[in-house]
């Protein structure tokens, strides 16, 4: 999954709970939004550019199930002080192992219980990556499909929250409402 079917889809689910289940204190969407995409922010530029003849990947440390792990525990520690911005944060970062689907990457996953170094995958350079990137985005639903979801759902919410001019209320205290 990639930058619109991550970002888009977890502000979507985030917005139905909220709607559904929080219903009194909105969380800080712009905090969902880096959670969805932040293990790739942290692995996309050391798998693919700083560490690409060790890794050659864009899917390391972020996307072991480490990450999230650390972040609850320290999301955990600050949530008894009534923070629970870090807790939202590891969800996210949680919900984008799920749609990567990381379980098919057990080595990955549950690094290091399968060994210290991570999978190498010969070839994967920026460019190699970028136009297999292009390439499923054409032609596989399973990105696809997810693609236009999220880009849908972000453009519905950008479209609300100018229309309703509360652009500023998102930027500065990152609410929906």
């Amino acid at each position: 999954m990639l930058f619109f079917g991550h970002t888009g889809t977890t502000l979507g689910l985030l917005w139905l709970l909220n709607k559904i289940v929080f219903k009194k204190k909105q969380p800080d969407y712009r905090l969902a939004f880096l959670g969805s995409i932040l293990p790739d922010i942290i692995d996309k530029p050391l798998g693919l550019i700083l560490l690409r003849y060790n890794l050659g990947d864009g899917r390391a440390f972020a996307h072991t199930i480490i990450f999230p792990v650390l972040l609850f525990i320290i999301g955990f520690y600050f949530a008894r002080r009534k923070e629970n911005n870090l807790l939202l944060l590891n969800f996210c970062v949680a919900g984008h192992l799920v749609l990567d689907q990381m379980w098919l990457e057990p080595k990955v996953l549950f690094w290091p219980a399968y060994g210290i170094i991570f999978p190498y995958h010969r070839g994967d350079t920026f460019w190699v990556w970028f136009y297999q990137w292009l390439s499923q985005l054409k032609f596989n639903p399973q990105v696809f499909v997810p693609e236009i979801m999220g880009f849908t759902i972000l453009l519905v919410m950008f479209i609300y929250l100018v229309k309703n001019k509360k652009t500023s209320i998102f930027i500065w205290q990152g609410k929906f409402f």
